[in-house]
């Protein structure tokens, strides 16, 4: 009854791209840290961490590009958040100096890194308009919480997101997630029409969930383009979603993915199915509860399996200790 009230109150709630990847990946991981809440506790850092870097070139973001929500972006006016950019990168960092943290050292490094990929994507959009391409903004940092049916189940879940960037290139409607990470190239491409658990890529998954979402609030009539920005290599343009090799993604496509995703969901709603550990060395190495997993020592007992990934692991544990 427990588990059961706590998933009902998570599918009121609405499941994340991210934490739908995590059961994905990994259902007992998924249990752990979704249904009974056990993660490392949160610690003070003077430095700012990947999430909160990437939160505040997010932010400075969404405020270049909101004065052109429903509009057609001006180069001119990309000149000019080019020249207020310091300012602009200042202010977003500026929220996040508190408690003590410091605005030198690696924290300063980041700020200066942040503002490099800004400077770097709003050079690359000037020239893009320069040379006559049309970008038109539909919405940015689009927060959606929408009802996803799932006939037959006792639970009916929500689904919700934010999308950073919904835009029009020359007509063409595009899905934007910006990355101030590293990208691989398999990251954003799924190769068969009927992928399993293990094909399916996170980056991928959470731009099909974007997807679906727009979808669910804006019934596609349009090819549509997804794609990740990554900030770290602008130069490389957007990264395209692509599934069987297809780029440009229909209602089919997502109709496709929506019973993919009903699937997934009705089996982590189902009461008679357990949270089943699916052990790996990537699962295994970043999971704060490996060292307490039963299937980890079934793990440990392959011939493939690295041992030296229990160092890892220990630093974990102690971590929880």
């Amino acid at each position: 009854p427990a588990i059961d009230s706590r998933l009902r109150q998570l599918a009121d709630k609405g499941f994340s791209p991210s934490s739908l990847s995590n059961y994905l990946r990994c259902p007992l991981r998924y249990y752990h840290a979704n249904i009974l809440a056990i993660r490392e506790p949160d610690t003070l850092d003077e430095d700012l961490d990947d999430s909160q870097f990437g939160s505040a070139v997010h932010r400075a973001l969404q405020l270049i590009y909101s004065p052109y929500a429903g509009r057609t972006v001006s180069a001119d006016g990309l000149r000019q958040a080019l020249a207020d950019l310091p300012s602009i990168i200042g202010d977003t960092f500026a929220d996040l100096y508190r408690n003590g943290r410091s605005h030198e050292g690696r924290n300063q490094f980041l700020l200066s890194v942040g503002q490099s990929q800004v400077k770097h994507l709003l050079q690359r959009e000037i020239d893009l308009i320069d040379h006559g391409t049309r970008i038109e903004i539909i919405g940015l940092e689009q927060k959606l919480h929408l009802p996803f049916p799932l006939p037959g189940s006792p639970i009916q879940p929500h689904l919700l997101g934010v999308i950073d960037r919904i835009d029009r290139i020359d007509g063409q409607l595009r899905i934007i997630d910006y990355k101030t990470g590293k990208l691989r190239d398999n990251d954003t491409s799924v190769k068969v029409p009927e992928p399993e658990p293990g094909q399916i890529p996170d980056k991928w998954f959470q731009l099909m969930c974007y997807a679906l979402l727009y979808s669910l609030d804006h019934p596609l009539g349009e090819t549509l383009h997804l794609g990740i920005q990554p900030l770290r290599q602008v130069r490389s343009g957007l990264h395209l979603a692509a599934w069987d090799g297809e780029t440009d993604f229909t209602a089919d496509h997502i109709d496709r993915f929506s019973r993919l995703l009903a699937t997934l969901l009705a089996d982590l709603l189902n009461p008679d199915l357990e949270f089943a550990a699916t052990p790996s060395d990537t699962n295994c190495a970043f999971c704060p509860v490996s060292p307490f997993c039963p299937a980890r020592t079934a793990a440990a007992q392959h011939p493939h399996f690295d041992n030296s990934i229990t160092i890892v692991l220990q630093y974990f544990y102690n971590r929880l200790l």
